[in-house]
């Protein structure tokens, strides 16, 4: 539980100006995509890592198997 909530307060701050949006879902081909709505990471680890303060993160539906640090 303790990993949902950065990302959680990411996802809050997306009206910030400048801020950039990324996209997660599990139609993601890799993590390897630019993390637009188009080309979305297909982990939530991958968002975590490049997500500055002020971005917002779009996490789809979907069940995501894994450990965020």
């Amino acid at each position: 539980m303790k990993n949902i909530i950065p990302l959680t307060m990411l996802c809050c701050a997306a009206s910030w100006v400048g801020a950039a949006e990324y996209h997660v879902a599990q139609t993601g081909c890799d993590d390897r995509a630019d993390g637009s709505a188009a080309r979305p990471w297909r982990t939530i680890q991958r968002a975590a890592d490049v997500a500055e303060a002020g971005d917002g993160v779009t996490i789809h539906g979907g069940v995501y198997r894994e450990w965020v640090k």
